[in-house]
């Protein structure tokens, strides 16, 4: 039986979808977007014991995105870096598969030119970064949606919901892939991973490299991990464009489901298509010059033809 709060908030949730369809039709009525015309790639200069060494991009080659580098004063000499490169709208589990393929493709072909003298792929793992967990403080009022914000109104029901807690738990969660791998350049051989995520329309790919035998291999995961987990989530990419455009679609109930039960699945639809759209973190005004000077960032600008079929 749903209570009153509940009541309350399926008519909010329902308001809220209204206001998407409304605003879908008004886009689709007017000159078509790309799905990006600007992003900024916004990056902290400090994260925890990380900090930001160079953010670089280069507008002639726009899809490469930026290369952002981080260290940390208890690891000397390690290098983390990320390459944060736009995608577009897709799955997030097939999205990172296709980044990952293009990073196996990249690897492959930096062996088969010669800059790599050796390359050994090792296994290929899940792994799950949360929302937030760099405690990040946002430099503006455009803040993107955080998994607190998104529980507000949401208590009374999530405390009598378990499939509504456990899908705004998993919607907090940045998922990807890690990857081992050696490889040899400039009479050096390198112990080195890969991680890969699908997040706010774009890839980010983190690589981090020690000379072979420089740490124990458990050490070395253990300062990955625990960097991948820091700096990933601390990055954030603001877009705008025809990513503006949202439309939630629900499954017609089933045959014979009581009435609490299909409301129960259309709000769980709702709010699955809204926490989608909420991380891609599509915004009308970009609000980039409230970005403090604890922030570095760069912008990058599209075109209808960079996002054609």
């Amino acid at each position: 039986m749903h209570t009153k709060s509940t009541s309350f908030f399926l008519a909010g949730i329902l308001l809220a979808t209204s206001s998407l369809s409304e605003a879908k039709t008004e886009k689709t009525t007017s000159a078509s977007r790309p799905l990006i015309e600007r992003s900024v790639i916004i990056a902290p200069k400090h994260v925890g014991h990380y900090n930001l060494v160079k953010l670089d991009y280069d507008p002639k080659t726009k899809f490469a995105g930026a290369t952002i580098r981080y260290q940390n004063p208890d690891h000397p000499g390690i290098n983390f870096d990320l390459f944060v490169y736009p995608l577009g709208r897709g799955d997030e589990a097939q999205s990172v598969k296709l980044g990952m393929a293009g990073f196996r493709e990249s690897l492959n072909s930096a062996r088969d030119s010669g800059f790599f003298t050796s390359l050994q792929i090792g296994a290929e793992t899940d792994f799950v970064v949360e929302e937030g967990a760099s405690q990040k403080t946002n430099s503006t009022d455009a803040a993107k949606p955080k998994p607190d914000e998104a529980k507000d109104g949401k208590a009374a029901v999530a405390n009598d919901d378990k499939d509504m807690k456990e899908l705004f738990a998993e919607g907090a969660k940045i998922r990807g892939r890690k990857l081992v791998l050696t490889y040899g350049v400039n009479e050096m051989n390198l112990d080195s991973r890969g991680l890969l995520f699908y997040h706010q329309l774009y890839l980010t790919k983190v690589r981090i490299s020690i000379p072979v035998g420089g740490i124990a291999t458990a050490d070395f995961d253990a300062i990955v991990d625990d960097a991948a987990r820091a700096l990933v989530p601390a990055i954030e990419v603001r877009n705008t464009g025809g990513c503006l455009n949202t439309a939630i679609g629900i499954s017609m109930p089933k045959e014979g489901q009581s009435d609490a039960d299909s409301i129960h699945d259309m709000t769980m639809q709702i709010l699955s298509s809204a926490m989608r759209y909420a991380n891609e973190n599509c915004q009308e005004d970009l609000k980039i010059s409230k970005i403090t000077g604890n922030f570095e960032y760069a912008q990058i600008e599209y075109n209808a033809e960079d996002w054609a079929d």
